[in-house]
């Protein structure tokens, strides 16, 4: 299933250009850094002392990873470098972290593009969230000309509090329109055919037919990359 959602991401990140005042538009240098693993990774240390930070919070057992083990990924910053780190997820923290010379330290949204590892690809995006804005990344599902679909891992404890009481991995989905910020949507089949409202005829069609679960990140992947198709 990683493999399919992959296919998607890769072929659709050339239309994916997060940036703070950047629309979406081609990205094919870009495809082709992130993909290609021949090309080598940036030297250039000076660039890449600016795309992160210290990390939040030491790591311990109340800390949430959508991989807790390294994994190989490769990043590409704003100025189409790629640079290639061991790369995990803290979702406790919210940060997209590297091993930078044997020690942790948090990638900066604002400066980095997209990440891949782990058969996965991330993108960075502003997003709204209780009326306020933020940066953050977010799991590239789905994209196209008409509306991109992101997935968002947070916790619902507050990442300045690691706390451990209850904590769990929270999965909220985004949509975003060319270079507006992503908005969390509600996974309701009103909802989601009100977004759709031009092709509502065949996307109600479409979803009757192939029984889209609105909760299930295939279905959604699904159902938005045959909008997008239209």
């Amino acid at each position: 299933m990683k493999q399919t959602i992959l296919t998607t991401a890769l072929i659709c990140f050339s239309l994916l250009g997060f940036a703070q005042n950047e629309s979406i538009d081609n990205h094919d240098n870009y495809v082709s850094l992130l993909v290609d693993n021949s090309v080598l990774p940036s030297q250039k240390t000076n660039d890449i002392l600016f795309i992160f930070r210290e990390s939040l919070l030491e790591e311990d057992k109340k800390t949430i990873f959508l991989n807790k083990d390294w994994n190989d990924g490769y990043i590409i910053t704003y100025k189409n470098e790629k640079h290639k780190f061991p790369v995990r997820y803290n979702v406790t923290n919210n940060e997209m972290q590297i091993l930078y010379k044997d020690k942790t330290k948090a990638l900066y949204p604002e400066k980095v593009k997209g990440v891949r590892f782990d058969n996965t690809v991330f993108v960075s995006s502003s997003f709204i969230k209780n009326s306020e804005m933020y940066n953050g990344f977010f799991e590239l599902l789905s994209s196209g000309k008409m509306i991109t679909l992101l997935l968002r891992y947070e916790t619902n404890i507050p990442s300045a509090t690691n706390e451990a009481t209850n904590q769990k991995v929270i999965k909220d989905y985004y949509i975003k329109y060319e270079d507006a910020p992503a908005e969390k949507i509600d996974l309701k089949k009103k909802t989601i055919l009100k977004l759709f409202k031009k092709q509502g005829n065949k996307i109600n069609d479409f979803i009757q037919k192939n029984k889209i679960d609105f909760k299930r990140k295939s279905d959604l992947t699904k159902l938005f990359d045959y909008y997008n198709s239209l």
